[in-house]
């Protein structure tokens, strides 16, 4: 059965923590898992130094979405990709999760032997250079609804569920 964005839904509720910083793109990012059948759980990397706000603004969103907001503290000051993702996997063990999301413009794909980090479908959206430092480990489990979207789509998106930046 579809959900009310149009999307598929899963059979199988599997669970996905999605790193949510209150932004738009990972606001929709939860709310299109959401609407495809996942059980949606969020976290929030808090990185030393951050902004202030940064954790009210993605306990507003999670608030909004309906959804559980984990905030990892990290006592790093840079925000490090690869350390982001792997305390998301680290807190999706803990919780059960067996795929991780975040709200970049990037795709995964999957064969028999290996996964591939792989540009969106839209070229001027492409985040894959963030992503390329991630192993195997961590793309093998990763969802990334948005590299199947315009920033376009993704603001009306977000305009429908009342979230546009």
């Amino acid at each position: 059965m579809d959900g009310a964005l149009g999307f598929n839904t899963f059979e199988k509720q599997d669970k996905v923590l999605v790193g949510l910083n209150g932004g738009m793109d990972a606001t929709v990012t939860v709310r299109i898992l959401q609407e495809q059948g996942f059980a949606v759980q969020a976290a929030l990397v808090h990185f030393a130094g951050m902004a202030d706000d940064a954790v009210e603004t993605a306990q507003n969103a999670a608030k909004a979405l309906d959804v559980t907001l984990h905030v990892i503290e990290a006592a790093d000051t840079a925000a490090d990709e690869l350390l982001k993702f792997q305390l998301l996997m680290q807190t999706a063990d803990k919780l059960d999760c067996r795929f991780i999301s975040t709200g970049h413009y990037a795709r995964v794909e999957q064969d028999a032997d290996e996964c591939r980090l792989c540009a969106p479908e839209h070229a001027e959206c492409d985040q894959t250079a963030l992503l390329e430092v991630l192993p195997q480990e961590i793309l093998a489990r990763l969802i990334l609804p948005l590299g199947e979207f315009d920033k376009e789509s993704v603001q009306e998106i977000a305009q429908d569920i009342g979230c546009a930046e």
